[in-house]
């Protein structure tokens, strides 16, 4: 038996879990409680004042930092939508765990990705989350924007959120437009506009077309250069080999 907390009306209500054989873990029913039916930063203050966050790890840390990184979190949560309807990626709450864990180091992580109830692609982006923040903290210096474009073209939204909560403001702003140009500009040629126009199969055809997307991401092109541009990329490739 656990107690998972809940902040009703401004005031902390434990609730006692129990749960009997076959249901699901104690762990992921404390989650849900603490992260799907209120504010993140609430849920962890709550946790907080009853020094219950150890007893998921040690490492866990619930001061102000925490918690301010969590109210940026509600915000974003506010201002960006699931990059795509029925995104399952993550479970609701997902990205307040995310953002709750940022500074576990990779060990760690795991280990409390588990004791929290997540598998799968959930538990995927939980262990992941500290190479991210570092990938778009180095991506967010280049000067061309789709370095960070093609970094979280295939982010889950509960991952974008949490990496950009973490950021500074103009930090995460960069990184929110990035993602929003990824998911708009897409290529009007293909590898068999490339094909036909007497580029060999092979993965110089992926490069090329790689390539002629950043340049539409940082508005060096247009639509109606992506052809030439990439049939450019491809000879010039085939020049330095």
């Amino acid at each position: 038996m656990t107690s998972a907390l809940r902040v009703v009306g401004g005031t902390l209500r434990n609730r006692r879990l129990v749960s009997p054989p076959g249901s699901r873990p104690t762990s992921e029913r404390a989650r849900e409680a603490l992260f799907d039916q209120q504010p993140a930063a609430r849920g962890i203050s709550a946790l907080a004042s009853l020094r219950l966050e150890t007893t998921i790890s040690p490492s866990l840390e619930t001061g102000r930092s925490v918690r301010s990184r969590l109210e940026r979190l509600e915000i974003l949560e506010r201002r960006i939508r699931p990059v795509a309807a029925g995104e399952d990626r993550c479970p609701a709450g997902c990205a307040a765990l995310l953002c709750w864990s940022v500074e576990l180091s990779g060990e760690e992580r795991e280990r409390v990705g588990l004791r929290l109830g997540l598998s799968g692609a959930a538990l995927r982006e939980f262990t992941k989350l500290g190479g991210r923040v570092r990938q778009a903290r180095d991506s967010g210096r280049a000067t061309r924007i789709s370095e960070l474009a093609a970094l979280s073209r295939d982010w889950p939204t509960a991952t974008l959120l949490s990496v950009a909560a973490d950021l500074k403001p103009s930090e995460a702003s960069r990184l929110l437009r990035a993602r929003s140009m990824a998911g708009r500009v897409r290529l009007k040629i293909s590898g068999e506009d490339l094909r036909r126009s007497g580029v060999a199969p092979g993965p110089a055809i992926g490069r090329a077309l790689e390539s002629t997307w950043r340049a539409r991401i940082d508005r060096r092109i247009d639509a109606s250069q992506e052809l030439p541009y990439a049939l450019a990329l491809s000879e010039s490739e085939k020049v330095k080999k």
